[in-house]
């Protein structure tokens, strides 16, 4: 009997070795593909070798980065790795990826895992609820993307510009303006139409995307446009479309035309003082020149109603694998990124972008971590930088206030804004599209025949009132989102 015990205890120890321990094995390797460049590649390069290091070695797990600079160029090797084309690499493991461009992907080839299931309830209430739902790209409502870091709008203000438009009002007997007058739409017109008389026809105001203005008022007006179906497409709701075209109409539509709004931001514009201010994603903050003396505000919502704002960001998806341990590998590592906020923080503010998980949600954490970074860069350049110098810098103060107004305002557990985004469908990329050609002009190179008889701004211009057509113009919009939805 004792010989007995001794060889099931040998066999327990056995077992309970190979169990624990995978040191002797093989590991599991993924690939994940990613856009990132630059820094920003090297940035989560970092964050894979940790991984590998510790919790990989550990769990028997090899992460391998693969970035391609830039969303298209990804896209592009995505399509021809899922098609088979020759030359094309092996489908990835786990990608980067939009909601939008996901949908195709999955309509001509079925790549996604469903998440639900190898995350728990727990595991999930970790996630900033607005970040987590974005993934949630069907009608089924499953999960199939989970968020790494996000990013939002804000408005970034010329202060000096501001300044010295306020001063004009004073000096014509008029009430000077105050930031909390940039907290809404309707206001904001307001104050264009005054800097427009002031600074000789000058702009005041400028988008980066106006399809985003697009999406927030439809949330904001509650008007459901579009309903998404089964099969992927959309259900389009005229009558409610046109509550929302006449709110765009009245607020954006007409005061470019008549010159009180840039129309779409480009940042050199804005650094030579064409306007003086825009709203623009947060990533791009990075961008702006250092001698800028800037103001940050969260992005103006439509005045009574909810505070909607549009959250933005590519997240992760895990495609089908016959080999089940690869698919839980990737979930590992997405459970790692997500395991402690110091993770979450650490990726995410080196980027430009805000965490994904509610615990990372911390201003003096993320400034911390963003700065520890930043003086990471800065000693390549200099070995003698030091914490001063990178606090000292206005770039780095540019992307701390960012943080702060977002992290604040936005994100927080009181936030009373609500962030949200476009769930996709067919033809979703066109609309957008349509959405911005109809206020800014000229449309991309994909829809340009769909956009061909799409009359230009002035068309709609009634010369015996001098006033715009709404209906005209409505009912052109209307009608190439139809045309787009049919494709």
């Amino acid at each position: 009997m004792k010989k007995v015990f001794l060889i099931l205890f040998a066999s327990l120890i056995s077992i309970s070795f190979f169990a624990c321990d995978n040191t002797n094995k093989e590991p599991v390797e993924i690939t994940i593909w990613s856009y990132y460049n630059s820094t920003d590649a090297k940035t989560f390069k970092d964050f894979v070798d940790t991984f590998n290091a510790g919790e990989g070695k550990k769990l028997g797990i090899k992460a391998n980065h693969v970035p391609f600079n830039k969303t298209t160029d990804l896209q592009v090797e995505l399509t021809k790795s899922a098609n088979k084309e020759v030359g094309a690499l092996d489908f990835p493991d786990m990608f980067q990826t939009y909601g939008d461009f996901l949908t195709t992907l999955d309509k001509q080839f079925d790549i996604s895992v469903p998440l639900d299931d190898y995350f728990s309830d727990a595991d999930l209430s970790k996630y900033v609820e607005g970040f987590l739902n974005d993934g949630r790209i069907y009608a089924d409502n499953s999960l199939r993307i989970i968020p790494f870091a996000k990013s939002t709008e804000v408005l970034m203000l010329n202060k000096t510009m501001w300044d010295s438009f306020n001063s004009k009002l004073v000096s014509a007997s008029k009430t000077a303006y105050t930031y909390d007058d940039l907290q809404t739409i309707e206001k904001i017109l307001e104050i264009s139409n005054e800097y427009y008389l002031l600074n000789e026809g000058k702009s005041f105001f400028a988008r980066d995307s106006i399809a985003n203005e697009f999406y927030n008022a439809i949330k904001s007006l509650g008007d459901e446009v579009f309903t998404l179906k089964s099969d992927g497409s959309a259900t389009f709701h005229e009558d409610k479309a046109k509550d929302v075209l006449r709110v765009m109409y009245d607020n954006f539509f007409v005061p470019y035309m008549e010159g009180h709004y840039e129309g779409k931001a480009k940042t050199e514009d804005f650094s030579s003082g064409h306007f003086a201010s825009f709203v623009g994603s947060i990533s791009g903050v990075k961008y702006l020149p250092s001698e800028l003396d800037m103001v940050f505000l969260p992005a103006p919502t439509f005045l009574g109603k909810d505070k909607y704002t549009i959250q933005q960001g590519a997240g992760y998806a895990v495609a089908k694998n016959e080999d089940e341990s690869v698919i839980k590998a990737c979930v590992s590592f997405l459970k790692y990124s997500a395991s402690n906020a110091d993770n979450n923080a650490t990726i995410s503010s080196s980027m430009g972008y805000i965490p994904s998980l509610k615990d990372a949600i911390d201003f003096e954490l993320i400034k911390e971590k963003y700065t520890t970074s930043q003086l990471s860069i800065f000693k390549e350049k200099d070995p003698n930088a030091t914490l001063a110098d990178v606090l000292a810098s206005n770039s780095v103060k540019n992307q701390l206030a960012t943080f702060d107004t977002i992290l604040t305002n936005v994100v927080s557990s009181s936030s009373d804004y609500i962030l949200h985004s476009q769930k996709p469908f067919n033809g979703l990329s066109y609309i957008r599209n349509i959405f911005e050609c109809s206020i800014w002009g000229t449309p991309s190179n994909d829809i340009k025949t769909l956009m061909a008889d799409f009359k230009n701004a002035d068309y709609y211009l009634d010369n015996s009132t001098e006033e715009y057509s709404f209906d005209s113009w409505s009912e052109a919009v209307i009608a190439k989102i139809k045309a787009a939805l049919s494709m």
